[in-house]
């Protein structure tokens, strides 16, 4: 029993630290090492980078992952450049998660399923980590990514059965200034949170995407379940 209480983490920190990577050296190390750790931090996907930026100077890139209370926070910043997830690797890697990314700089296109979205800053995009996508940023970006998993979502919505392509919640949308505080917070490595507080964020950002893809085009089912999580949400504002 003693021991068991010796090994529990301390209250105010996670059980886990942040893990960081940067890329340095020449410019092909760097995009060598960009793309094995884009693997590792992330996820199973293949980098490219668009011919484009090929005389644009050094590859920079910086990224840094937690996983906690059953999820992966992750914030990066990268030059221009393309990952793909193949069907090849979808089959060994686990796609129990939804990629829910915060756009803070530059923009992405996210696509899946033949549909596409492109995210501006301020801009929130949602993706199904166990199906095939593509990940395009034409420039310079910062992102901040919750890998949030289904099981969250599956007593909210109903939307994860037909899952028809990429998600985007605007920066416009009224419940974006949150769902972005959230993000923030969740993703920041200076504050690191304790466990109870990361779950509680989590289960909200559940919220939020639950009623985001209860919006979406084909979701008419899924309107009841999210009116009521609206107004879950709204009373603890």
């Amino acid at each position: 029993g003693a021991g068991l209480m010796r090994a529990q983490p301390q209250p105010h920190r996670p059980a886990e630290d942040w893990r960081q990577w940067k890329a340095r050296g020449s410019r092909q190390q760097r995009v060598d090492y960009w793309n094995d750790v884009i693997c590792q931090a992330v996820l199973d996907v293949d980098m490219t980078l668009q011919e484009s930026s090929a005389g644009e100077g050094l590859f920079r890139g910086s990224i840094s992952s937690l996983n906690q209370v059953g999820a992966r926070f992750v914030n990066f910043r990268s030059s221009g450049h393309e990952v793909t997830r193949t069907p090849r690797q979808v089959d060994h890697t686990d796609g129990g998660y939804l990629m829910v990314s915060l756009q803070c700089r530059g923009r992405s296109r996210l696509t899946q399923q033949r549909g596409d979205v492109v995210l501006n800053p301020g801009d929130v995009g949602v993706i199904d980590s166990g199906l095939p996508f593509s990940l395009f940023f034409p420039e310079e970006v910062d992102r901040r990514i919750v890998m949030l998993p289904k099981s969250l979502l599956a007593a909210r919505t109903r939307s994860l059965a037909n899952w028809r392509g990429p998600v985007r919640i605007p920066s416009g949308f009224v419940l974006s200034p949150l769902i972005a505080q959230l993000l923030r917070m969740l993703t920041e490595r200076a504050q690191p949170l304790a466990d109870p507080h990361a779950h509680l964020l989590l289960e909200s950002v559940a919220d939020y995407v639950a009623a985001c893809l209860g919006r979406q085009p084909g979701a008419e089912a899924d309107t009841a379940i999210a009116r009521a999580r609206y107004e879950t949400v709204l009373r603890h504002i």
